[in-house]
């Protein structure tokens, strides 16, 4: 019987704080993801997010760095109430 496989204590998500990956990806794209008021804090976003693009804030509260997060769409296509949505990019700095 082979010996039993050691598990990894590693903790599940990114490791390395929201913007400090060093990879800025500009200006380029016309969409971005935004959190709704129906998000659960799931943080399955945040676990699947390949540029450890989404931060959280405060309490129950998410947010994505801009000049980091590609917008490839994985954390809308992860939640699973439909709490991230992509949005024009001039739609989300006129509601701010």
């Amino acid at each position: 019987m082979s010996p039993p496989r050691k598990v990894s204590k590693t903790v599940p998500g990114p490791h390395w704080k929201a913007g400090e990956t060093g990879v800025n990806i500009g200006e380029w794209f016309s969409q971005e993801p935004v959190f709704t008021e129906k998000c659960t804090y799931c943080l399955l976003c945040w676990l699947y997010c390949p540029d450890g693009a989404i931060r959280r804030e405060d309490s129950k509260k998410l947010l994505t760095v801009e000049p980091f997060c590609k917008n490839c769409g994985i954390c809308v296509e992860v939640c699973p109430v439909k709490a991230v949505v992509m949005v024009p990019k001039a739609e989300k700095k006129g509601k701010s």
